[in-house]
């Protein structure tokens, strides 16, 4: 289930402090740095190697505990 950051604020799930409309920014230009060829040029770097380390480093900067026991029985359910 996708939650998005202003539900998931009310919900419990994402810190109450952080801005929805700025962090929307932030990670729209992030996943153009994963796309860049000339930042992740490496053969070491996959697409999806570089993508996971920026989804776990933006979920984790946003979710509070409850989230985090919510992201990684999500995550467990779907494996």
């Amino acid at each position: 289930e996708k939650i998005d950051l202003k539900r998931g604020i009310k919900m419990g799930l994402y810190r109450k402090e952080i801005n929805p409309n700025t962090m929307a920014i932030i990670f729209a230009e992030k996943i153009d740095i994963v796309f860049n060829g000339v930042v992740f040029n490496s053969p070491m770097n996959s697409f999806s190697a570089v993508f996971e380390e920026l989804m776990n480093h933006y979920v984790h900067g946003i979710i509070t505990n409850k989230g985090r026991i919510y992201f990684f029985k999500t995550l467990k359910n779907s494996n």
